[in-house]
């Protein structure tokens, strides 16, 4: 989401900059009702029908602000399904600075409450049409009812042209006052340089992500509910990692918990007695209430429709709430070589909040020499590795599946993460870990990767070999059935080799097409030598160039909706929409025999294919959410969930077929499982990947956006789909010849299975 919005905000502010800096930033000199001078509501926005009006005395703030709110429109206007308040002006005043932009917002859902969100953004326009600082907020959107304070700090860059600054509301109406943009001092370099980590302080810094984790996700201390826990561990890091036995560990990591988790004990050794958090006030008063963290999966963004955490609270007298943790329930564990913690999972609270109350506070940071997060500075790494090995360890739902070793992950990452040189090698770092996951929604996306081109063929893998599947615009030497050997000089099987320790995969076969795509990625216009092998055994070299990713060529397949054989009809179910159905309807009820592709995803499709081969009512697979009420998935639970899919008419010929590969994953696994259950057709190909529920995501400092699959998927029977996937009844397998000769042989297996039967009808 950051790099797309920064995409559309460029394209929404073409306009020209101010010469004197940002203007207007109070609105107090502004009439009621009217738009704020100095700003303006870009085209397609104000065309979805989002405004901005001054208005007086909102919720107890007295003066002027300003309500980004829409009132109908366009709601298919490019950008309209988000209001966008911006002004541009000149970035010379401010070239090598720091700047730090705060405001104070206020957010009204237009839907349930906590639906809808607003968000304040800085953007750097460099010269030449490069891109510098962004930064949208979408890691910390404002969400509440209340009004609330918010800051960007940015470094803006020493050949910045101009700077962007705005609001944006999603789902709501966002109030917007006490509007400040300063400089703070100049801009800071990056941060600290690699260095390795010794085995002490590998040890230490393991300890920190264990507490870490136990207190962000499971301690409901209001304190701990309103932590920067990205400052947080940058604070910890140093004097945790210094630390030099068992002792100076304890007391590091006791003094970084003592602000945010009052009740969290940290020693060097045992820690005796029972886990008895307060209940008397600092009055001597009795709580009157218990507060615990609820898990629904887990809550990384402020409006996953399927994901949540929040804190729970009931009264004192009350029976716990199902799925979250009793007064004394508690975390006992030891976190490094003798050291230990006791966190405490369920707290007392008075109308005050949470007891007990923190004696000490998290000092602010100091915005002039706050380092900006960046993947070029060791710290910044090693929080990144802390944050993301947490989320999986306490919410990813296939560890009884994976089985990997998570534990010696953790470790394996903080090395590398502090002797990578650079963001580029933290981004393999990351993918690296995401891969232990084995999962094949697992991926790491990063802002300042330029990967986003692709070659001018097409190839795939058939066994080991990876072999020209298409051959577009590479040249009339390049031919499909060429095997390509070498890419810059360096064979395939050592890229590979390379490639897919970095790819997330649950099959065999997915991770062979995540491979092939991945060694099929560079950046636009820039040329790459193969070196060719033609099924004759000659060889020769091709400089092949990487073209903008809608130029890739693809496998050719027939018309989407078209008859393959006399009354055989096909339908690629990666290519059509609900409307193409309906339009070839009156052929396909009347076919004697039917093929569907799904090679691919059908993300255009609803369901409307299964209903018209169905003959009873249908239902998905089973979609387990885990409930998560204590840290390292003790205790997980599932809710048990999935949607029906009623028959339709007219009802379809029986004879059918399905064609998949390891391509076919999530939402074409939904198909595939409903299909393989109620025996709706045969399954000719390959297995498919192996992966489905739906993606959970996050963001880590320095840019890079981390998914997974954040629900456990089990088939209709209860038996596991993870890693197995649907196996076809009818398995084939591509060949080399097949390819040279121009042959779909998987395609070929479905068309001649239903021809046979209608030939024998």
């Amino acid at each position: 989401m950051p790099y797309l919005l920064a995409t559309v905000l460029l394209v929404l502010a073409s306009v020209a900059a101010r010469a004197d800096g940002p203007s207007n930033l109070d609105f107090e000199g502004d009439d009621a009702g009217v738009a704020p001078a100095g700003w303006f509501v870009p085209g397609p926005s104000a065309s979805a029908g989002w405004s901005a009006l001054v208005r007086r005395n909102v919720a107890g703030r007295e003066g002027r602000c300003v309500a980004l709110a829409r009132r109908g429109g366009d709601s298919g206007a490019m950008g309209g399904e988000f209001g966008n308040l911006m002004q541009q002006f000149d970035a010379a005043p401010f070239r090598g600075k720091r700047v730090v932009m705060t405001a104070r917002l206020r957010v009204r859902a237009d839907g349930p409450p906590g639906s809808g969100r607003g968000q304040m953004w800085l953007r750097v326009d460099r010269a030449g049409g490069e891109s510098g600082f962004f930064d949208n907020m979408s890691d910390r959107p404002a969400t509440e009812a209340q009004w609330k304070p918010y800051k960007i700090v940015a470094d803006i860059d020493a050949d910045a042209a101009s700077i962007a600054v705005g609001f944006m509301a999603f789902g709501a109406t966002l109030w917007i006052d006490d509007v400040t943009f300063e400089v703070v001092g100049e801009a800071r370099a990056a941060g600290e340089p690699a260095r390795p980590l010794t085995d002490r302080g590998a040890d230490n810094l393991v300890a920190l992500a264990r507490l870490y984790g136990y207190a962000r996700y499971f301690h409901p201390s209001d304190e701990a509910a309103a932590c920067d826990w990205d400052q947080w561990l940058r604070d910890a890091l140093g004097p945790v990692e210094a630390a030099r036995n068992a002792e100076e560990l304890a007391a590091a990591l006791s003094a970084a918990s003592a602000p945010v988790a009052p009740s969290v004990v940290v020693r060097a050794g045992v820690i005796d007695g029972e886990c008895s958090p307060p209940s008397v006030d600092d009055d001597g008063a009795q709580a009157s209430g218990c507060t615990a963290w609820f898990h629904y999966g887990v809550g990384l963004t402020a409006d996953h429709p399927v994901y949540q955490s929040k804190r729970l609270t009931w009264d004192a007298a009350a029976a716990t709430p199902e799925h979250v943790a009793p007064i004394g329930a508690c975390t006992d564990r030891e976190i490094a070589p003798g050291v230990w913690c006791r966190v405490p999972l369920a707290v007392h609270r008075d109308q005050r909040g949470t007891l007990p109350r923190a004696v000490v506070s998290v000092p602010p940071p100091d915005d002039a020499t706050l380092v900006r997060p960046s993947g070029d500075d060791r710290a910044t790494r090693l929080i990144g590795v802390i944050i993301a090995w947490n989320i999986f360890q306490h919410f990813y739902p296939y560890f009884d599946v994976v089985r990997t070793d998570w534990e010696a992950a953790l470790p394996d990452a903080l090395r590398e993460a502090a002797a990578d040189r650079d963001a580029a090698d933290f981004h393999q770092t990351l993918e690296k870990l995401v891969a232990r996951l084995e999962d094949g929604h697992g991926f790491v996306g990063f802002t300042r990767d330029g990967r986003f081109g692709a070659l001018t063929l097409a190839w795939a893998f058939v066994g080991e070999r990876l072999i020209v599947t298409a051959a577009g615009s590479a040249g009339s030497d390049v031919a499909r059935g060429d095997e390509v050997i070498a890419i810059d000089g360096r064979p395939v099987a050592e890229l590979a080799a390379a490639a897919a320790a970095r790819v997330s995969a649950a099959t065999p076969q997915h991770r062979r097409f995540r491979v092939a795509s991945e060694l099929a990625r560079g950046e636009p216009g820039r040329r790459v030598v193969l070196r060719l092998r033609r099924p004759d055994g000659t060889e020769r070299e091709k400089a092949v160039l990487y073209a903008p990713m809608h130029a890739r060529p693809v496998e050719p397949r027939p018309e989407r909706i078209c008859e393959l054989r006399p009354g055989v009809w096909y339908v690629d179910i990666d290519r059509v929409t609900d409307d193409d159905i309906n339009a070839s309807m009156g052929q396909l009820a009347a076919a004697q025999g039917l093929v569907f592709d799904l090679r691919g995803y059908p993300g255009r499709l609803g369901t409307i294919v299964l209903a018209h081969l169905a003959d009873r009512p249908l239902r998905s697979a089973h979609w387990c959410v885990p409930f998560v009420p204590r840290p390292d998935r003790e205790q997980m639970a599932f809710a048990d969930g999935g949607w029906p899919v009623p028959p339709a008419q007219p009802r379809w010929t029986r004879n059918a077929a399905f064609v998949i590969d390891g391509r076919a994953i999530s939402y074409a696994e939904t198909y595939m499982g409903i299909v393989e259950a109620f025996r709706l057709a045969d399954i000719v190909g390959e297995a498919t990947a192996g992966t489905n529920g739906n993606v959970n995501s996050f963001t880590l400092p320095g840019g890079y956006t981390v998914g997974f699959t954040g629900m456990k998927v089990r088939k209709h029977d209860g038996s596991e789909h993870h890693g197995k996937g649907v196996v076809p009844n009818v398995p084939v397998q591509r060949t080399v010849e097949g390819i040279a000769a121009g042959r779909d042989e998987l395609l070929d297996a479905a068309a001649d299975l239903v021809a046979g039967r209608i030939k024998r009808e």
